[in-house]
């Protein structure tokens, strides 16, 4: 029996069938006999990860034993179960349900995963289409800068500013107020007031500004957002 677990099983005899499945349906785990000849458990594995990511593969044999654990793990199987007794099937029910939600864990992230690049991708693009000049600092360092922030100390191209630290641009008087505002900031202390200040313009002019910081992160990085509105 089935444990009350409703499932919907597909029985497949060759590595061509295998390559036809996800065309009816995403499958959830992969259960492979050590007796099915027409492919080894390397093949069955290899093929698995090419044409459904982090698909699960275990495999079955009616001789269980430690070695055989080992040898099915390293070519690939999650886990090498047996079919023979009570104690054996409780394995494998027990066995199926912990990859049963890993696989849907993976196939969530992964689907969060390409949500979160869109997103960043299109923020990327809002970011270089708006009036406003934004800057993004890590650990002091510009590593992002749109053209309207370019244009306001007089840069043509963004990139040319990628990689200066930020206090290379604040006009010099305003250095000290500057840092301490930054420290502030990372302790969570500055409760969304602006940071007034001036920056030093690339002709060597100065242009004051009135910025909103606030913190962020990205690739579990942290980073701070400048913004200042066009207005």
């Amino acid at each position: 029996g089935n444990a009350g677990h409703a499932v919907r099983a597909a029985s497949v005899t060759a590595l061509e069938a295998i390559e036809d499945a996800p065309q009816r349906g995403t499958p959830d785990i992969l259960l492979c006999g050590d007796d099915v000849e027409a492919a080894s458990i390397e093949d069955v594995t290899r093929l698995c990860t090419r044409l459904c990511k982090d698909l699960p593969v275990i495999q079955l044999t009616d001789d269980y034993n430690h070695g055989g654990v080992l040898t099915a793990m390293a070519a690939g199987a999650r886990d090498l179960v047996s079919y023979q007794g009570a104690a054996h099937l409780k394995h494998l029910e027990q066995a199926l349900l912990r990859e049963y939600a890993t696989h849907a864990h993976m196939r969530e992230l992964n689907q969060m995963r390409t949500r979160l690049a869109d997103f960043e991708s299109r923020h990327k693009q809002l970011l270089d289409g708006t009036a406003d000049a934004v800057a993004h600092i890590q650990e002091g360092i510009l590593s992002h800068v749109n053209p309207a922030f370019a244009g306001l100390i007089g840069y043509d191209n963004p990139d040319d500013l990628l990689g200066l630290p930020l206090m290379d641009l604040i006009s010099s008087e305003f250095a000290p107020k500057v840092k301490e505002f930054l420290k502030q900031l990372n302790k969570g202390k500055v409760d969304d007031k602006p940071l007034e200040c001036g920056l030093q313009k690339k002709d060597g002019g100065n242009v004051n500004i009135s910025a909103k910081l606030t913190r962020g992160m990205v690739d579990g990085e942290n980073f701070i957002e400048m913004l200042i509105r066009a207005e």
